[in-house]
């Protein structure tokens, strides 16, 4: 009788155990689920950012190529000057906040106010790039080639700060996780879905 009873509390233990498994195998599975989801809203927010901020400076790009073109009179001279001015800015901005990120307490607030910066000085830039055809043509026939200066750092300003987002971006998603080469990764593979000529000078810097 003993060994009996013995024996079903035995065979009780062993199905308890058993269906402790599944239970134990579920609730792993949700944990590592629910922290997979977190993961990609952590990186998918991030990159909607420099996916709006992208599409925001290609069409900043073109209007100041049209607005370049009646300034100057020439359609070519028009897009050299504003392509080089454009891209020489992603460059300097992201080799220049690159370097400001990685020793900045609060790279968030860094790149709210680069955000800002973008907003103030392509507006500004637009407006003074209507107003400069008379500016240029007394500086052209002043200074020459040096007149040229004028358009260039007008567009060169804003490209700088856009420049500068990527990399802080990046600060901001390294300071959280501590793996920037994965995050830099996910986001540069959903933001090349759009403003690509912008984004890849960005993450060559």
């Amino acid at each position: 009788m003993t060994e009996a009873h013995a024996g079903a509390n035995a065979g009780k233990q062993q199905a308890r155990h058993r269906s402790g498994k599944p239970r134990r195998a579920q609730r792993a599975a949700l944990q590592a689920g629910q922290g997979q989801l977190a993961h990609d809203g952590a990186v998918l927010a991030p990159a909607l950012l420099l996916f709006a901020s992208g599409a925001a400076g290609l069409i900043y790009q073109v209007l100041w190529i049209k607005q370049l073109a009646l300034v100057v009179g020439v359609d070519v001279h028009a897009v050299t000057t504003a392509v080089s001015a454009f891209f020489a800015g992603l460059a300097l901005g992201g080799w220049l906040f690159g370097r400001v990120a990685d020793r900045h307490a609060q790279p968030l607030r860094l790149y709210a106010w680069l955000e800002i910066g973008v907003l103030v000085l392509a507006i500004g830039a637009t407006l003074a790039l209507a107003r400069s055809a008379a500016p240029f043509a007394w500086l052209e026939s002043r200074i020459g080639l040096l007149a040229w200066a004028l358009p260039f750092v007008l567009v060169i300003l804003p490209a700088a700060a856009m420049g500068g987002t990527l990399p802080v971006l990046m600060r901001v998603l390294a300071s959280r996780a501590g793996f920037i080469a994965t995050h830099g990764g996910r986001c540069t593979r959903r933001t090349l879905r759009g403003p690509l000529p912008a984004r890849c000078s960005r993450v060559s810097c």
